[in-house]
């Protein structure tokens, strides 16, 4: 298990690395070769059983399709249904709804903090998949060291003001309360949350969703508005299961995740953003939240 989804984590890591040059004219995105090596680990451990295989088939080369087809003028409308074709593609592995993935539950039912709901902590292979992906076709990211340290100078002051607005937000609405802490699956959730919660649903969310819908309103100032509000409601929306405290939040820390990637261009603003919050609610205060 641990190698299959190091391997995955790696493939996610490696969207930053140079290309593996195999031979003199064939070179292979480095990500795509470990996400390979993951793959071949998952079928051989049981993660992943051969009816996955076809879902994940199809997904990327959806996916690697609609990103070449959107580079072509003239494709306007091919275009568009294949974006909306990998979207729906990838909310169903993000979702859990293809047939073949077993991922295992590594936190049952915990209660972390006094007064707070048990929580459960998995490693989501189909949900890491599709943010793998999307991150790596899809999203704009900083091309080398120093652009990206400048992207995460530049997102500070909105990273400020989104956790703050939350925080004060949840600790106001009865939420959360104060609970510092540092438990011994700190370092292990705080891994698995970044790369298989934050990459994921900023990459779907800011990378293909805001960024699609920008330039379907053609980039403008209010186009590029209306695309940070709609995503951020969505992404809301989609944590309905918790009631109306969750997506009041995920909806205001939408909009700040959102913001930082318009304001910076650079898809690593938005997830560090994230995670920002996450890490602050798990190590500070209630997680995952007050029970009623």
């Amino acid at each position: 298990m641990l190698i299959t989804y190091g391997l995955l984590g790696l493939s996610i890591l490696s969207v930053w690395f140079p290309d593996v040059r195999l031979s003199a004219s064939l070179r292979l995105p480095a990500w795509a070769v470990l996400l390979l090596a993951a793959i071949v680990s998952g079928l051989a451990t049981g993660i992943l059983a051969p009816l996955a295989l076809p879902s994940i088939v199809v997904f990327i080369v959806l996916a690697a399709y609609a990103q070449r087809v959107s580079r072509r003028p003239g494709a306007k409308w091919l275009s568009r249904l294949l974006l909306l074709l990998t979207m729906l593609a990838a909310l169903a592995l993000a979702l859990h709804l293809l047939p073949g993935f077993h991922n295992p539950r590594i936190i049952d039912k915990l209660v972390l903090s006094p007064g707070g709901a048990p929580f459960s902590q998995y490693l989501n292979f189909d949900k890491g998949l599709a943010g793998l992906v999307l991150l790596a076709l899809f999203c704009v990211r900083a091309q080398n060291w120093p652009e990206g340290v400048q992207a995460m100078k530049r997102a500070v002051p909105v990273m400020a003001v989104t956790l703050a607005a939350v925080v004060g937000t949840a600790l106001a609405i009865g939420f959360v309360k104060p609970d510092l802490k540092f438990p011994d699956i700190t370092l292990q959730f705080l891994l698995v949350n970044l790369l298989l919660t934050c990459v994921a649903e900023e990459a779907f969310f800011r990378g293909l969703l805001q960024g699609r819908i920008a330039a379907f309103l053609g980039n403008t100032s209010s186009g590029e508005l209306a695309a940070v509000l709609i995503a951020s409601v969505l992404f809301g929306l989609t944590h309905a299961a918790g009631g109306w405290r969750v997506i009041l939040l995920a909806t205001m820390a939408g909009l700040g995740y959102g913001v930082a990637y318009r304001y910076t261009k650079r898809i690593e603003a938005a997830i560090a953003s994230h995670f920002i919050v996450n890490a602050v609610q798990f190590l500070a205060l209630t997680y995952p939240y007050l029970r009623g």
